[in-house]
């Protein structure tokens, strides 16, 4: 911009100049040959006026020429001549007298018409001269004045217009170099700060000036002010909302009215078959992305919020979706689409109603029990060995009932994390002592052998550790077979502890060793009831050893026996 105002401004001083100057030469030039004109001319009129009929033309054309020019004889060339028969009379110039001027133009147009000029180099002289003739009294008087005077003040008057000229470019070289850098320099801190202020820089300001272009940069700065603040504004809007969409565990995905993707949250490509979301591009590639694009779309066509399910991973995950639009002033612009995993939330549900229709069972069972013999010690009198054996019959469905309840209370209190392990420790010696003690008699058949290592520390409630051995060790013999075995093993492994409960019983299916874990479930349910079992055992057993960052491992082969393997922490303080 500063190029393009000086070359403009020089540009047009330069013709403005130009044009004076054309105009002040011409006007020079011509005044100077009009005022060589109007002295020949005069000189000629006084020279005929004062010429007396009779007198000797050369002696008088002598004593006037000196008369006229003094000390410079050189100044004029005066000539008269007959105008009947062109013959010069009389010439100041020397040679020249002899000579026929009546073929001149200025003397032809003299006999014509009284008077005439004509510029033209002279023959005699070979100097330029500017000839003037005057007829009068049959004599025609010819002035000629040389032009070189002209010439050397017309050359002198382009040689100052040039100078002039140049001087005038100078000046309006070094003006408009300063006026453009004061014109410029606000524009260009304006175009500056315009830039930062496009590429984020918040706090570009201007200079204020006194002129048009301060009261724009007063305005240009009162503008970054109010954007400055409005993208403050923003960002903390943005802030405070990109916070809540990524605090949101669901999947968040939100289109435009074209179904190209403006923002989504990591909780969305966590879900299967959605890790190809790509921003400004269409959901597309899979299927669950290829339904949810077609519910987004419906939604925006629609104006209306939806509901769906998506089965993701061949059906293992499932998830619901809640579509609503995107409206700018009742116009729909785009839909966000919120994806929420319910996998974990139906299989609890499911494991809920499981969970109670399996307690209402085991409840309802032992109490039906009771019941009934209660009714039938009401409804008659029995003989003192029947009303023995209903006794007996509601004894054991009342410890039933009480075993039931116990296992529940304390997969309760485990489930509810009411012990700190880190602040306890179990030693593992005299848990297996008191476990050798209570099952060494349990099967006479069974052969029962424990191999340990000395001095196993455990970080875990000592009352934990004993409900979980005598839950695996109960098993371990409840579901063994005639001459079977029973064998228990620990060792250290770093900073953990291998306990393995090995038996030789009837084993568990394949299929069925991922449920074994869970509540009440059994595989052999008439069996289990038979023995007492309140299904509950290897769940409390799995949520003490997770409790306290352990591990539990099943291996089994139906007929051959079963092996848990436990890894838990061993205690690293000081007793």
């Amino acid at each position: 911009m500063r190029r393009q105002l000086l070359r403009g401004s020089v540009f047009t001083v330069i013709i403005a100049l130009l044009t004076a100057f054309i105009l002040v030469f011409t006007l020079f030039d011509g005044m100077y040959v009009s005022m060589a004109k109007s002295e020949i001319t005069n000189v000629l009129s006084l020279l005929s006026a004062s010429y007396r009929e009779g007198e000797d033309p050369s002696a008088y054309l002598r004593d006037s020429h000196k008369a006229l020019t003094g000390n410079t004889p050189g100044s004029y060339r005066l000539t008269i001549i007959d105008a009947a028969t062109g013959t010069v009379l009389a010439e100041t110039e020397p040679g020249a007298a002899a000579m026929d001027h009546s073929t001149r133009p200025e003397v032809q147009s003299a006999i014509q018409s009284g008077m005439g000029e004509s510029t033209r180099r002279s023959d005699t002289t070979g100097m330029e001269y500017l000839y003037i003739a005057l007829k009068a009294d049959g004599l025609i008087f010819r002035g000629a004045k040389p032009l070189y005077e002209v010439y050397a003040i017309r050359t002198t008057l382009m040689l100052m217009c040039i100078v002039g000229l140049m001087a005038g470019i100078v000046a309006a070289l070094l003006r408009s170099r300063h006026w453009a850098n004061k014109v410029v320099k606000p524009v260009e801190e304006l175009t500056r700060a315009a830039a930062e202020l496009k590429e984020g820089g918040g706090f570009a300001r201007v200079s204020p000036g006194p002129d048009e272009i301060g009261v724009l940069g007063e305005a240009f700065n009162d503008m970054a002010a109010a954007q400055a603040t409005a993208m403050y504004r923003l960002k903390e809007k943005q802030t405070q909302l990109s916070g809540v969409l990524y605090s949101i565990l669901d999947g968040v995905i939100a289109v435009d009215e074209r179904g190209r993707v403006l923002f989504f949250n990591d909780h969305a490509l966590d879900l299967p078959g959605f890790e190809g979301i790509l921003l400004n591009v269409p959901l597309h590639g899979t299927a669950p992305l290829n339904e949810l694009h077609n519910l987004l779309m419906d939604t925006i066509r629609k104006g209306e919020a939806a509901k769906t399910t998506l089965s993701l991973k061949g059906g293992e995950v499932e998830a619901e979706v809640h579509t609503t639009c995107l409206n700018i002033e009742e116009k729909p612009m785009g839909a966000v689409a919120v994806v929420r995993d319910v996998t974990t939330l139906r299989k609890l549900e499911q494991m809920r109603k499981e969970f109670v229709s399996n307690v209402t069972h085991e409840l309802k069972t032992p109490l039906t029990s009771i019941r009934g013999y209660v009714e039938l010690l009401k409804t008659g009198e029995r003989d003192a060995p029947t009303r023995q054996s209903f006794y007996d019959i509601i004894d054991i469905e009342s410890e039933r009932l009480h075993a039931l309840i116990e296992d529940l209370l304390q997969l309760s209190e485990i489930e509810n994390g009411r012990d700190d392990p880190r602040t306890m420790v179990a030693p593992l010696t005299q848990a297996l002592m008191d476990m050798e003690r209570r099952f060494r008699h349990r099967g006479e058949s069974i052969e029962f052998t424990i191999q340990r290592e000395d001095g196993i520390l455990l970080q875990m409630n000592p009352v934990r550790l004993l409900q979980l051995l005598t839950n695996l060790i109960d098993n371990a013999f409840k579901y063994n077979t005639p001459n079977g075995s029973v064998a228990i093993r620990a060792k250290k492994d770093g900073e953990h502890c291998i306990l393995t409960v090995a038996d030789t019983g009837i084993g568990i299916p394949k299929a069925e060793q991922e449920r074994i874990f869970e509540r009440f479930y059994r595989v052999d349910k008439g069996r289990s009831r038979a023995m007492g079992g309140t299904g509950l055992g290897l769940a409390i057993v799995k949520h003490i050893v997770l409790s306290v960052g352990g591990t539990i491992e099943v291996a089994s082969v139906p007929g051959e026996g079963t092996t848990f393997t436990l890894t838990l922490p061993l205690f690293e303080g000081n007793l």
